[in-house]
């Protein structure tokens, strides 16, 4: 099954573009005015107590954890390319749907 969601447009400003830049630090962006700032998965694994993580995953063992894991890290990251489409202005976004997976499409750009 195909959906097909439309959008009615309010014109935005274009956002900045910055550059990707992988460091021994984790991964940060450039703006275009030289600023450098560290992504948000730098500073989560830099500032996070994992202690609850490591007991959750020792309480249900590792195969189970890695399975509920495996499904969350796909769920975030097609949660994260819809919304990467829709900063992207399209005039459309399309939604794959096969069984449980939703695959997320772009459509047509404004």
């Amino acid at each position: 099954m195909v959906i097909s969601v439309h959008y009615i447009h309010i014109p935005r400003p274009p956002f900045p573009l910055a550059t990707q830049i992988n460091s021994k630090h984790g991964k940060r962006y450039q703006t275009i005015n030289g600023k450098s700032y560290p992504s948000i998965t730098s500073i989560l694994s830099a500032t996070s107590d994992k202690s609850g993580i490591i007991q959750w995953r020792k309480s249900i063992g590792k195969s189970v954890a890695d399975y509920i894991t495996k499904n969350a890290l796909d769920t975030g990251s097609r949660l994260h390319k819809l919304v990467e489409e829709y900063l992207n202005n399209p005039t459309s976004i399309l939604f794959v749907i096969e069984g449980r997976k939703i695959t997320v499409k772009g459509g047509g750009k404004q």
